[in-house]
């Protein structure tokens, strides 16, 4: 198929942060209301080496790793349809539905994203080959998928391409390691059909260690994910990649030490409220007269946007605060933002409006 990504532009800063916007760029919707994408020299390098083989993009924050992934989807795309997918895995709950987002809006293709917080837990496999059917990129949180592998639910050999995002975490037991480990390997080796492997990582280790010991981890991540570390040389980065200037600067302590604690106080209440407010609409949905189809079609819509309010709103003020005070309060401007465009969008939901606006008033009232 053409390469159609070497002629379009995508403004990165609003999609996601590990794709910053060079000055020359802009967004543009073509006819089939998909982003149009321009990328960098050094990332259509790193494409096309991972066209050809298992791959394991490593370069630092900001340089566009993400959008690498983007341009393989949209390549390999002639090859998903009802028997082939591509999985994408997360390690951060708070980017799943963000990266989902991305995905949707520069290729076009239809789009799911799973946590823990969707209900996914209580899933039969019937509802799972449904949802298998309806997307063709399915987004991840690494421990549901590796769940619906353990339960047969989804079979690895139908994934054509496996992006593993933060990939230097497939040490010991962590649930990147079992999947590759208890399902592709073993798949391999018994000669079954495997997905292409896309790994993402700004660290190839976890932890500071010495030239010799960064070989041997490299190594060693290579042959857990099936696939060579390729990167990018610094001054083809350089050119489209602003690097931080760091300065120290010291404050005096805070006047209100109280301050920390209040707030998150209040992120408990108001997790507290969205969780009674999903609830009672969750047993109203069930003890209505309509369908079986359309009770869960209801369940997965309200449970979707409950996971943003909690985990894209008060999990990321959670994760600020953990930075200070100074971060969440930096911050707070383009959250409220984020509730804005939640309901700008022209997304169907399939439960009772009023209750989004609900959830939304109880997310706004505890932000004053």
């Amino acid at each position: 198929m053409a390469n159609d990504y070497d002629h379009s532009s995508l403004e990165h800063s609003h999609l996601n942060p590990d794709h910053p916007s060079p000055d020359t760029t802009h967004s543009n919707l073509d006819k089939d209301h998909t982003l149009e994408i321009q990328a960098r020299p050094y990332q259509v390098e790193l494409l096309e080496k991972a066209k050809q083989k298992n791959t394991i993009v490593y370069l630092g924050t900001g340089s566009g790793k993400t959008f690498i992934a983007v341009m393989l989807i949209k390549h390999m795309r002639d090859l998903l349809g009802m028997n082939k997918k591509v999985v994408f895995l997360v390690n951060n709950v708070a980017l799943l539905e963000q990266q989902a987002q991305v995905i949707r809006d520069c290729t076009g293709l239809g789009t799911g994203s799973y946590c823990g917080a969707d209900g996914v837990d209580n899933w039969n496999k019937e509802k799972w080959v449904d949802e298998v059917k309806k997307q063709s990129v399915m987004v991840f949180i690494h421990q549901v998928f590796l769940d619906a592998l353990s339960r047969g639910y989804i079979s690895l050999s139908s994934v054509a391409l496996l992006v593993v995002d933060e990939c230097h975490h497939a040490v010991k037991n962590h649930p990147y390691s079992k999947i590759m480990t208890g399902w592709y390997h073993r798949l391999k080796s018994q000669g079954s059909t495997v997905p292409r492997v896309l790994g993402l990582s700004a660290s190839i280790v976890v932890k500071a260690v010495k030239t010799e010991e960064f070989r041997k981890e490299k190594a060693k991540l290579e042959k857990m994910m099936d696939a060579k570390v390729e990167t990018a040389d610094g001054i083809s980065l350089q050119l489209f990649v602003n690097s931080a200037r760091e300065k120290v600067l010291h404050f005096s302590k805070s006047v209100c030490p109280c301050c920390e604690k209040d707030i998150a106080k209040v992120i408990e209440i108001a997790r507290k409220e969205l969780w009674e407010t999903k609830n009672k609409e969750l047993t109203a949905i069930n003890q209505s007269n309509t369908d079986k189809n359309s009770k869960a079609n209801s369940s997965a819509s309200l449970k979707k946007d409950f996971k943003f309010f909690v985990n894209n709103i008060f999990g990321s003020i959670g994760a600020l605060l953990e930075l200070g005070l100074y971060s969440f309060v930096s911050m707070e401007n383009s959250l409220v933002e984020d509730i804005e465009r939640k309901f700008d969008r022209s997304d169907t939901i399939w439960y009772r409006e009023e209750v989004r606006v609900m959830m939304a008033e109880i997310t706004k009232k505890h932000f004053k």
